[in-house]
């Protein structure tokens, strides 16, 4: 689960599985993507509408 704030209103929001995710990113602006962005340096976001692609970001020791 994933909590990030919600960029119109200030409220967290949960988020479960990519799906969902996708589901709120799928209707975003740059400016909106910018924001959500900052709260997952985790996820690589790419794209924008249904062409949004979600990674997970490993973390390597070297």
């Amino acid at each position: 689960m994933i909590e990030i704030i919600e960029f119109k209103t200030g409220e967290k929001i949960e988020v479960n599985t990519p799906k969902d995710l996708k589901e709120i990113l799928k209707y975003c602006n740059p400016s909106m993507m910018r924001h959500y962005k900052a709260q997952l340096p985790m996820l690589d976001i790419k794209g924008f509408g249904e062409a949004i692609e979600i990674k997970r970001i490993g973390i390597t020791n070297e």
